[in-house]
Order: C-alpha cells, then sequence, then structure tokens
C-alpha cells in the first residue's frame, strides 16, 4: 500500500443507524487513523461502541479494497463493556465512492473478530456496514 500524502484523514460518524456525531476532518493529525466511526452496536447491546480503521494516507477511490487476516494495525474495535474484548481477525473493506467536492465518502465493511483473552468467552461476533460520510 502506498501513502499518498503526509496528512491524515479522521472521521467520526454513527454506526447501523446510530445517530451519526459531527464529523471532524483533520489533516494535521499524526497518527495512522483514517476512519474512525464512533457509535453504539443496538444489536450488540453496547458491546462494541465503536470501530476504528486506520488507513494512512489520502484516501482514493478503490484504493483499500482489501481483504486481510491479522488486521490488528488497520482495524481497533472499541468495546463499550470492561469485560469486553474483541480481536479483529479478517477484514473487507471497499471504498466505494470517493467525491471530495463534496466531500463525501462511501465505504463498506465487514470484520470479522473474536473475544481471543485467555479468560474470555470464546464468542465471535461479525460486524458489517455501509458507511456513508460526509465530513467538513
Amino acid at each position: 500500500m502506498s501513502t499518498t500524502s503526509d496528512t491524515t484523514n479522521v472521521f467520526s460518524m454513527g454506526i447501523n443507524g446510530a445517530k451519526p456525531r459531527d464529523f471532524e476532518y483533520a489533516n494535521a493529525f499524526t497518527g495512522p487513523h483514517g476512519i474512525r466511526i464512533s457509535g453504539g452496536y443496538a444489536e450488540l447491546e453496547q458491546q462494541v461502541k465503536g470501530i476504528e480503521f486506520r488507513l494512512p494516507g489520502n484516501i482514493k477511490e478503490k484504493q483499500y479494497n482489501v481483504e486481510v487476516p491479522d488486521v490488528s494495525k488497520w482495524v481497533v474495535i472499541d468495546a463499550g463493556l470492561i469485560d469486553t474484548h474483541y480481536s479483529p481477525r479478517t477484514l473487507k473493506l471497499e471504498i466505494i465512492n470517493v467525491n471530495h467536492s463534496t466531500q463525501q465518502i462511501v465505504a463498506e465493511y465487514e470484520i470479522y473478530a473474536e473475544d481471543d483473552r485467555p479468560e474470555g468467552t470464546g464468542t465471535s461476533i461479525t460486524l458489517k456496514g455501509h458507511i456513508d460520510i460526509h465530513y467538513k
């Protein structure tokens, strides 16, 4: 994967029908974060309150059509409960459309994750979503 810029894009939004928060667009962010999704999954009873995609560089159409194992560097799942922890195992992410003139990014994702702690529940989850981001 090639990085097209030293700047980084940060976006905040709702997940799967959760109320989107105010969108952020920051090109001076120094971390590796690219798309940050925050919000609740009602069907998971707030076990997962957010997902963060860490995609370096400027986001371009079709740039991140990926299906990769061991995605801990790509995706962070923010568990809403202290005793819940999911480690992402596989990621499918497709940037469908990028229109910087209208400040919109459309993407779809599917993440498979497992609770892999020694004292964990051994459960797994699959998170799927359609991202329609309008940024400032």
